[in-house]
């Protein structure tokens, strides 16, 4: 019998995706190199009217991605990445 795996989906990973294709609708493309915080600030400066939601939403990412988080902060940047793609269009 073989054992059937689900790959899990990253959904902190899947959100910041969506996020960095709404800044590139804006023009600020991410580099394959560029880590979140790099973007982040490159992108405030060139979208300075977003800047502050903008570093939210990637501070946020790096506490999902790279250290032990609760649900409940995952939620929340969800919403937030919602948020920012509402504004966007």
């Amino acid at each position: 019998m073989q054992l059937r795996t689900r790959s899990r989906v990253d959904r902190a990973k899947v959100l910041y995706e969506r996020f960095c294709r709404r800044l590139a609708r804006l023009g600020v493309r991410r580099d394959p190199w560029e880590g979140p915080s790099d973007f982040a600030r490159r992108a405030s400066q060139l979208v300075p009217n977003e800047s502050q939601r903008i570093r939210q939403i990637s501070d946020t990412y790096i506490a999902l991605r790279y250290a032990p988080a609760p649900a409940t902060i995952l939620d929340r940047f969800a919403k937030e990445v919602s948020a920012f793609a509402a504004r966007s269009r």
